[in-house]
This record gives structure tokens, sequence and C-alpha cells, in this order.
């Protein structure tokens, strides 16, 4: 979404790649990037936000502390603790930067962009089972994001 939430532009996997690698070579950084995906089937007239499981959002602030990190983690997963298999998911989905770190902000995101290999068919196999989709209804689905930033 930009221009105040007037426009919409819900890219696909790789329109979404092609996006955060256009965002890499700026060598800037900004307050955060939030991108939500969602499973759409035509077919079916189907439509499910997956932000609990799947969202990645990277924040930016003027000084990030080890602790600020954890914290962050928490804060994000609203849990109390995580295991050290959680923190590994969690860190790439939920990074926080410092403003002035543009390749920490830069290798962030491509983190998330080489963990996509391992969320998408996670993400597509939930969205056969909610929907209980068959063969024939996969080719009419698709997984879009919905991309918000400051």
């Amino acid at each position: 979404m930009y221009h105040k939430g007037k426009y919409r532009f819900e890219p696909s996997v790789s329109g979404l790649v092609k996006l955060l690698n256009a965002v890499c070579e700026t060598g800037a950084t900004t307050d955060y990037i939030r991108v939500i995906p969602f499973y759409y089937n035509y077919k079916l007239w189907v439509e499910h936000e997956f932000d609990d499981d799947y969202m990645f959002f990277i924040k930016c602030r003027q000084q990030v502390t080890e602790e600020d990190v954890m914290a962050h983690l928490l804060n994000c997963t609203g849990r109390d603790a995580l295991s050290e298999a959680e923190q590994r998911i969690i860190k790439i989905r939920f990074p926080l930067c410092q403003f002035d770190d543009a390749d920490g902000f830069a290798c962030a995101i491509r983190r998330y962009i080489a963990y996509l290999d391992e969320s998408i068919p996670q993400l597509m196999a939930e969205a056969t089972k909610i929907y209980d989709l068959k063969t024939e209804d996969i080719g009419y689905g698709f997984v879009m994001f919905e991309i918000h930033s400051n």
C-alpha cells in the first residue's frame, strides 16, 4: 500500500523478491517494512491472510542492543521465551536494525528472501489443508503479499 493507503500493490512471490532486492540496492534504511503473505484462489473465491506465522517485519531504530533485539522478538511474537529453533526463524521474520546500518538492513532482507524458499511451501500446504484444495483447484490459487512501509 502506498500514498496513504490510496493505492494497493500486492505482488506475487517473484514481484516481492524484485521489490525487496531493489530496496536492498538503495543503500538506505526505513522506519519499518511489513510484509504479510496471503493466499488467493480465483476458482474458489477465497482469500486467506497468513500474518501470524509468516509475516515479515523489519524495524529500524537509532540504537540497537542485544537486549533490544530479544525484547523486540518477544514483543513481536507475544511470547515470554523462545527456544533456539524458534529464535532462528523469528530472527529472520522480525529483524531489528539500526538506521545507520544499511548493510545490516539489506542483509536482514536478503535472509528473509532466502527464507521464502522454506516458508512458501509451508504456506501452500497450510492453504491446501484449510480449504481442502483438490489437485484441480491448486492451479487457480497463488500467494501474494501486502506490503507496508514508512
